[in-house]
């Protein structure tokens, strides 16, 4: 939300910016940090025998640098923080019978 609002006085129409750290992560990574995060116990398993898309994201970032916006949260604690509140929304709904 933050890019959103940092990018709607700047940019006057048509333009497209990336909002993202630059950073590149695999898939595997990602979901291994996401497993940590959540206290995941179980073991990833990944099906080589399917199409896999694109191995690696990374968004080209410059057009957001060149306006001088740059993110405040890392990866890491944005999936921290979502994790969070997606366990308080959840709470109390798990196993509950209509």
């Amino acid at each position: 939300a933050d890019a959103c609002l940092f990018f709607i006085d700047r940019l006057s129409g048509g333009e497209a910016v990336n909002a993202g750290a630059g950073m590149d992560i695999s898939i595997g990574e990602l979901a291994r940090l996401i497993g940590k995060i959540s206290g995941y116990g179980g073991r990833l398993v990944f099906d080589t025998t399917k199409p896999d898309g694109m191995p690696q994201k990374l968004l080209d970032v410059s057009a957001m640098q060149k306006l001088g916006w740059a993110p405040r949260v890392s990866l890491e604690e944005g999936l921290r923080k979502t994790c969070e509140w997606y366990a308080q929304g959840t709470a109390g709904s798990r196993g509950e019978k209509a």
